[in-house]
């Protein structure tokens, strides 16, 4: 598993970014309590991305995790 630091205001998320038997998940934290739904997509679809010239996508899911907890559209963010 794989985690990065994003804050917003006083509060401090962390971002995870986990791989599973069908793609990769990407959900946040704070203070150990999940925050946000998972975001995930399947290697298919992150294959495809890639030949069609998309943005990676998990960096695509990052952005999004980023953007929710940045716009205040979670709950507990």
């Amino acid at each position: 598993m794989k985690t990065i630091t994003h804050q917003v205001g006083d509060h401090v998320y962390e971002i995870r970014i986990q791989q599973t038997d069908i793609g990769w998940t990407v959900a946040s934290f704070r203070s150990g309590t999940r925050v946000s739904p998972n975001y995930s997509v399947t290697y298919e679809l992150a294959m495809d991305m890639q030949h069609y010239n998309y943005e990676p996508a998990v960096e695509a899911l990052i952005e999004v995790a980023k953007g929710d907890l940045d716009n205040r559209r979670l709950k507990d963010s």
